[in-house]
């Protein structure tokens, strides 16, 4: 974790690293190994700078035609190939003006390499909802390769109304459904509401991070929640939560707190009403890595600077562990958020309200010393950037030529 004074990068051999991939049984959506650390209290690599990419025509990666939306986007490298399976969220305008969704599918787009990406199946869903549960709406999925070749596929189902699994045995074209949903809302803070899960496998364990408490139905809420929440699991179906109290479901029932919340002013914090609903903090993506020798667990999530989610602002933030619930967020304003808008032109009254967001982050790292990040961008600006709702890709460390800023 970088903090204001850098501490000595130190760089692991070719024998550790191949070690600290052997250890490893699955990868998963940001489970690459970072072999360059710092012996500070902030990790070096994977924090900050991160630059915006400009992908040609259209900016984006993923560019959603008109009534779509692309969200929660997983970037995996898995197969030989990179991957971002990502939700297609259909939209339609009210009467109030506002866009709302109908229902939500999940499609994949296979990279030419780590930049390039076109949608496979001639766009047509690998997931869809079939099942009571999931109502109209199955998105955010996070996705573990499994040493047999399989894929493995946490997603949510309905307006945050659990948390499904699936299997794909023909390299994720098509999938299997469990039963019925592996996670459902049962804890206090959650206000009946968990979605955008988060799956790492580490220490002979399953850890899911994901989204709990208030959610809405406009297509800029993202079903996404305001808290964030960990359990763990050994086979992936059956989940213990847990948080940093040491409190655990089985033992304590419903009164498992959430592992994170809104404490910075750009997540929407109130410091004067520190309500932790205000404001929020969702859609998790972790990635374990390795820094100076020891395993520190980075945390990347979406934080809602206005707190309203039809007015809303979102951008990227990351926190780090050196356990899997006790979090510390990077420095405000120096760091955090790593991935924001920065308007160009500023309009007292007016570009301050605008909902221009970047948010549901998924990090992995792709070669030695450059990490990607995919995220869902929102702008309201379309006629003027040529951009819309789509998925985005952000790299670190920033391009020597790039353009675009963090």
């Amino acid at each position: 974790m970088r903090a204001k004074s850098y501490a000595k990068i130190a760089i692991w051999t070719i024998t550790a690293l191949v070690t600290a991939f052997a250890a490893a049984t699955h990868i998963a959506c940001g489970t690459q190994g970072d072999i360059i650390g710092g012996t500070t209290a902030w990790p070096v690599s994977g924090t900050k700078p991160w630059a915006k990419l400009d992908l040609g025509d259209g900016v984006l990666a993923l560019l959603a035609p008109e009534g779509e939306v692309y969200l929660e986007p997983c970037l995996i490298k898995a197969l030989g190939h990179h991957w971002i399976y990502f939700e297609r969220r259909v939209v339609e305008a009210r009467e109030d003006g506002l866009d709302y969704a109908t229902h939500s599918e999940i499609l994949v787009a296979k990279g030419r390499n780590a930049f390039d990406y076109e949608i496979e199946y001639d766009g047509l869903p690998v997931l869809y909802p079939t099942q009571d549960w999931e109502g109209e709406f199955v998105g955010a999925p996070t996705i573990l390769q499994r040493e047999d070749n399989s894929l493995v596929m946490w997603y949510a189902g309905g307006v945050a109304a659990g948390i499904g699994r699936a299997i794909s045995h023909d390299g994720g074209e098509t999938w299997e459904k469990d039963d019925g949903p592996v996670m459902v809302a049962d804890q206090k803070w959650e206000r009946g509401f968990v979605g955008a899960p988060s799956v790492i496998y580490h220490n002979h364990l399953f850890r899911m991070y994901y989204s709990g408490g208030e959610v809405t139905e406009t297509s800029t809420g993202q079903f996404a929640g305001r808290l964030i929440g960990y359990a763990d699991s050994p086979d992936g179906i059956h989940w213990t939560k847990r948080d940093h109290l040491g409190n655990n479901s089985k033992d304590d029932g419903n009164n498992v707190f959430y592992i994170m919340g809104p404490t910075q002013f750009w997540e929407g914090a109130d410091e004067v009403n520190p309500d932790p609903y205000i404001g929020g903090v969702n859609s998790p993506a972790a990635l374990m890595t390795n820094q100076a020798g020891r395993n520190v667990l980075l945390l990347y999530y979406g934080g809602n600077l206005v707190g309203d989610p039809i007015l809303h602002e979102m951008s990227v933030g990351v926190a780090g562990a050196y356990d899997y619930n006790t979090f510390t967020k990077a420095p405000i304003i120096e760091m955090n958020p790593v991935v924001n808008q920065n308007f160009d032109l500023n309009l007292w009254g007016i570009s301050e309200y605008l909902g221009y967001s970047e948010y549901s982050p998924s990090v992995i790292q792709v070669t030695f010393d450059l990490f990607l990040m995919a995220f869902a961008q929102t702008d309201p600006l379309a006629e003027l950037t040529g951009g819309s709702r789509g998925i985005g890709l952000a790299q670190n460390p920033p391009p020597r030529d790039a353009a675009a800023g963090g």
